[in-house]
């Protein structure tokens, strides 16, 4: 944001609208043109405007907050709904295959992102480099990470325990001490960027989903930690 202050700070609040005006139509083109960088650049530089207008118009800095909401993985949510009176142990081992590759249904329709970055069908990029079938082991807990005074919800199409797991092996594979992040999966949605994570700890792991527009820093991973 200081980069731009100094200039943005010179122009008339017309001038800053006309702005924003311009890079809308610029960022609609880089994403035709599939310019995904220019795209980002463009973003920021409209978030910074935006920004800008905000001050001047309202009096104040817009600061986000975000809160985390911990809850079970998506698959063992649903499974519990069909088969309630099994416990997380009887569905891991009565429904492995369900456990290890359940996705959302909008993202498993094909694998591939409905609205990605570039307004283009494209793949989601997973990374599963570590092993091809990574063992069973107990599920870990999920954080949530959401604007403050957003539910949390899980629209984001978290990704099957087994992209998960072969995060937590390449963590192992590599001697991570706790405290130590993985990126698991990244995708688009229009200008909404959604990301997991994991978090080794001091025994097991931690997993994290969370969303954020793009031109903004990720809240992952968490600070301090």
């Amino acid at each position: 944001m200081s980069e731009h202050s100094d200039i943005l700070g010179d122009l008339t609040l017309e001038q800053l609208q006309g702005g924003v005006r311009l890079l809308e139509t610029q960022i609609t083109r880089a994403k035709q043109e599939d310019r995904t960088d220019d795209a980002v650049t463009y973003m920021l530089t409209r978030n910074a405007i935006l920004h800008e207008i905000d001050v001047r118009t309202e009096g104040v800095v817009p600061t986000p907050t975000y809160a985390m909401t911990i809850t079970a993985h998506h698959a063992v949510q649903i499974l519990s709904v069909y088969f309630p009176e099994k416990t997380v142990e009887g569905l891991m081992r009565d429904h492995e295959y369900d456990i290890r590759t359940m996705w959302n249904e909008r993202a498993r329709r094909g694998y591939t992102v409905p609205e990605s970055a570039l307004g283009i069908e494209k793949p989601v990029e997973m990374y599963m480099h570590s092993r091809d079938w990574p063992s069973m082991r107990p599920i870990s807990p999920m954080g949530i990470i959401h604007s403050d005074g957003e539910p949390a919800l899980f629209m984001n199409a978290a990704p099957p325990l087994n992209a998960w797991w072969a995060a937590e092996d390449r963590v192992v594979d590599r001697g991570g001490d706790a405290g130590e992040w993985e990126m698991v999966w990244r995708e688009w949605r229009g200008e909404v960027i959604h990301e997991g994570w994991v978090q080794r700890l001091e025994r097991g792991f931690m997993h994290y989903l969370t969303r954020y527009k793009g031109g903004e820093a990720s809240p992952l991973p968490l600070k301090g930690f």
